[in-house]
């Protein structure tokens, strides 16, 4: 029995392959594409090791998607789409039909009222993957958006309690914040990776790939301040953002309390990033080992995605877990 998750984010596809039913962690996938969706799906093909998928699971980005907690009158569930549809149309976009969506209970309010995620994938991007991946016998089992995926990883890994996620991207960073009682809070932040390069890249005076090197610890800052120093005023920005986040979610919500941020995505897998955030907050900020119950045997190049592309991969995990 095996088992495929994908993250297409951008011109890249991350992929893991499992055996015996997400228990054993056989591959891991990361590269570029052209940008054609059709030499994605064919890339893909030429490098898994198998063919025959028994479960398929398909990641859509936040960019791509959304993600909002509504509090609705309990009625049958049969009945739940059309009222989603007639009171909350133009707040979630859906009146020109521009999502593929659905929703889910996540909470009893009593006898007349129940929370509920309502979650959705962008109708474009959703057509353009879609038909490729059936067309090619990969047609996806499980569709998940990316902060849906978070939120299973951490509850699986953690158990249940309010959470904090940071998703820190190469181009965008993602604020999540969800308590069972409360709203669900999400708030997109244009700073990420790409801007730490290039404040290494002008402050050094060093190419692009050199700076990408110094800001995963791989290189040593040639000359100049610390390494931290150049990327702090990113850094500073995106903790702003954190802390205004955290001051509405508390004034709207009095009884909130949070104790921990789990930081995911690609810049997270930065050396000390989460001590250096961790200081500047004073709420301890981890990364979750998502990977610590499933076994796994890779080689070498497959542990270095890993390594790299840890919090894109936790997330993945994270949807594999809602199957």
């Amino acid at each position: 029995m095996h088992s495929l998750i994908l993250f297409p984010t951008g011109n890249n596809i991350k992929a893991l392959v499992f055996e015996k039913a997400f228990q054993y962690l056989r591959q891991v996938l990361s590269f570029e594409y052209s940008g054609a969706v059709s030499d994605g799906v064919a890339r893909l093909l030429d490098q898994v090791a198998v063919r025959n998928f028994d479960d398929i699971v398909f990641i859509a980005p936040f960019n791509e998607t959304f993600v909002k907690t509504l509090t609705v009158n309990k009625v049958e569930r049969k009945y739940l789409k059309q009222i989603i549809i007639n009171e909350y149309e133009d707040i979630l976009q859906l009146k020109d039909d521009n999502f593929i969506w659905d929703f889910d209970v996540v909470d009893d309010m009593g006898p007349d009222k129940e929370h509920i995620i309502v979650s959705g994938v962008k109708k474009k991007y959703f057509e353009r993957w879609i038909p490729q991946l059936t067309i090619n016998k990969l047609e996806p089992t499980v569709i998940f958006p990316e902060q849906i995926s978070l939120l299973n990883g951490h509850f699986n890994f953690a158990g249940y309690s309010p959470v904090i996620f940071v998703d820190l991207g190469r181009k965008n960073s993602n604020i999540i914040i969800y308590d069972k009682e409360k709203d669900y809070f999400q708030m997109d932040i244009p700073v990420g990776g790409n801007d730490m390069i290039r404040n290494i890249k002008d402050i050094c005076g060093v190419e692009w790939e050199e700076a990408e090197k110094i800001l995963k610890g791989e290189q040593e800052v040639p000359r100049g301040p610390g390494k931290f120093k150049i990327i702090a005023p990113i850094l500073d920005q995106i903790i702003y953002e954190i802390k205004r986040a955290l001051i509405f979610y508390e004034n709207r919500y009095k009884g909130a309390l949070f104790h921990q941020i789990n930081i995911s995505g690609g810049v997270s897998a930065i050396p000390d990033i989460a001590w250096y955030m961790n200081y500047e907050l004073g709420i301890r900020v981890v990364k979750n080992d998502y990977f610590a119950m499933i076994k796994k045997s890779f080689s070498e190049e497959e542990a270095r995605h890993l390594r790299e592309g840890f919090g894109a991969y936790a997330c993945m995990v994270g949807g594999m877990f809602a199957l």
